[in-house]
């Protein structure tokens, strides 16, 4: 998703942006403060949902949500305020959301699990290279805090979305290197730092387990093998 931040004041939308690098990754976004610019920029690329902050003239900063609206059709409109005064506006324009400052994580997420017009999403793309040394996410290297944390993930993906149990991973990942009482804690740690991972590049839901079992769920992501 193409998301863009036209923020003319300069006082929140690089906070606006840093939020959404950290709830959405994998999204594209763009930060403008001048709106000819903005509308250079949108009348020659595909855009999906665009954060408007009301600046000093908000009469204009509705005008140029109007235009973005005429240029996509369908496009979502999210207006950033300190107060409720541009409210209406904001429904005229069939707005998709509207966020009261301060901005945080939570309004921010809640604004794209609920846009008014769905927005197609590729599915993550997941690569091992020849040795399985490296796992890549998108064409990024995925940076596991252990080492067998990176074993994990490539004999998951190995599995296709089929379910293994923990002693065979357990028996599978360490083998001889440690005693069986101490591997079930390592697991543990395991998967917390695989779940903490994926959740940087909007997969925390891929992590599966169940009654002693785990797996990937294979239908969030595309694995290139």
């Amino acid at each position: 998703m193409r998301i863009l931040v036209f923020d003319g004041d300069e006082k929140n939308g690089q906070v606006l942006y840093d939020i959404l690098k950290s709830v959405s990754p994998l999204d594209e976004t763009r930060i403008f403060k001048d709106r000819k610019e903005l509308m250079d920029f949108a009348h020659g690329h595909i855009f999906h949902l665009v954060f408007l902050f009301p600046d000093r003239d908000p009469e204009k900063t509705a005008g140029l949500g109007a235009a973005l609206s005429r240029v996509i059709p369908g496009v979502n409109l999210v207006f950033v305020c300190e107060d409720e005064g541009f409210c209406m506006e904001a429904i005229r324009l069939h707005a998709s959301g509207y966020i009261k400052l301060p901005l945080g994580e939570e309004n921010v997420r809640e604004v794209l699990e609920n846009l008014l017009y769905p927005v197609p999403r590729k599915l993550p793309v997941i690569e091992v290279d020849e040795a399985g040394n490296e796992v890549y996410i998108n064409g990024v290297p995925a940076a596991f805090s252990y080492n067998r944390t990176k074993l994990l993930m490539v004999l998951l993906l190995k599995l296709k979305g089929a379910t293994i149990s923990s002693v065979s991973l357990r028996d599978r990942l360490w083998e001889e290197d440690k005693p069986a009482e101490r591997t079930s804690s390592y697991l543990q740690n395991l998967r917390a730092d695989l779940r903490k991972t994926l959740a940087g590049f909007g997969l925390e839901e891929a992590v599966k387990q169940r009654r002693g079992r785990m797996w990937l769920d294979s239908e969030l992501f595309i694995y290139d093998d």
